[in-house]
């Protein structure tokens, strides 16, 4: 699993702002693989690295996320 940065986490008081890197730890203790890539571009570097056919990659934001979706696509070949 990867899990990038929160956006506008800056308008979010501190005690109640999602931590990436908490919940990446809290996957990792519990035997799932988990990291932390913050920005666009190192994730479809990443999955463009790791990625094979048939791999089902979802998604998830509450915006356009920097085109994730294009460049994912792009960067796979799809």
């Amino acid at each position: 699993m990867i899990l990038a940065g929160v956006f506008g986490a800056e308008k979010i008081p501190l005690e109640e702002r999602l931590s990436p890197e908490e919940v990446a730890a809290e996957l990792r203790a519990s035997g799932r693989p988990a990291q932390v890539i913050p920005g666009v571009e190192g994730i479809v570097s990443r999955l463009s690295e790791t990625c094979r056919a048939g791999d089902l990659v979802l998604v998830m934001s509450n915006g356009g996320f920097g085109g994730i979706q294009a460049k994912l696509a792009a960067a796979l070949s799809i």
